[in-house]
């Protein structure tokens, strides 16, 4: 089979665990892919043990490993989601509920500032600077931020994140990742080697569409170091593909990079063979 990865002028990525990294899986991924992403194993919940202090978990560690031994750049995912974050992040040291009160909200954002920068002093010490030896390239920095609904003003999902710090979470979360991987602990003489990116699903659905390309808008205007959007593409062969398309151009006059982050093609059942070929015509 031709590699994937020989069709395309842009980097194609696989989401993954250890289980890949070794065997006829190995093999596969380093036929077809240049490019991997931690399935779970980097969101925020996972870089914390059983009793909330930082570390690095062992499946992030055997990503980043066989990156390193093989020449593969790492997509960074995620560093800051409602889902798969640590509970004690939004509550007090009594482990009651963070208020939205002026010492609270700075917890939060204390919080949130050493969360990233944790992820990337680490990741520095252990793999070289950013833009240097280090084959970490790019995050999707906040995760599924947009209302599935229309039921907010300003689009936005009502997490926890939210409930404290309101829209600025989203600003301080790329303030606080491009001062960490782009200036920190960036390589000398490399200018923003980490690319940051914000992602969210169904983006191929007009309204979450315009909900999501208008907070786009607005961080740009208000000048947050926002480089990307990802698109999550999880579609059927009843979507059509026209719509994928429409999505990357309702984007394409904005001064930001665009990925598809996520694309899974889901045939129904039974699965046949015509089906299989459809979806392969499809991707």
């Amino acid at each position: 089979l031709t590699p994937l990865q020989d069709t395309l002028d842009v980097p194609v990525g696989v989401a993954i665990d250890s289980r890949e990294t070794t065997g006829v899986a190995s093999e596969l991924l380093l036929r077809h892919f240049d490019q991997i992403t931690g399935e779970n194993y980097m969101k925020p919940e996972a870089w914390y043990d059983a009793n909330g202090q930082f570390r690095a978990n062992p499946e992030a560690v055997a990503l980043m490993d066989f990156a390193e031994a093989n020449d593969l750049a790492v997509y960074g995912h995620v560093l800051v989601w409602h889902s798969q974050t640590p509970a004690f992040f939004f509550q007090a040291a009594d482990g009651s509920p963070l208020t939205t009160s002026d010492a609270d909200k700075q917890i939060l954002r204390d919080r949130l500032r050493e969360h990233i920068f944790n992820v990337a002093e680490w990741l520095a010490t252990e793999y070289g600077e950013f833009g240097g030896t280090n084959p970490l390239n790019a995050w999707d920095v906040v995760n599924e931020v947009v209302s599935d609904g229309s039921e907010y003003a300003d689009g936005l999902r009502r997490s926890e994140w939210y409930r404290i710090l309101g829209e600025e979470f989203i600003d301080l979360s790329f303030q606080y990742a491009d001062e960490a991987f782009n200036e920190v602990y960036a390589a000398d003489g490399v200018d923003r080697p980490v690319t940051l990116f914000i992602n969210d699903y169904n983006t191929e659905q007009s309204g979450k569409q315009g909900r999501y390309l208008a907070l786009v808008e607005r961080l740009l205007a208000r000048g947050v170091p926002i480089d990307g959007v990802g698109h999550q593409f999880h579609v059927s062969l009843a979507m059509p593909v026209s719509a994928l398309e429409q999505a990357i151009r309702t984007f394409a006059d904005l001064p930001v990079t665009q990925v598809v982050t996520e694309l899974d093609v889901t045939t129904g059942t039974p699965v046949s063979e015509a089906l299989l070929i459809e979806q392969g015509y499809y991707y």
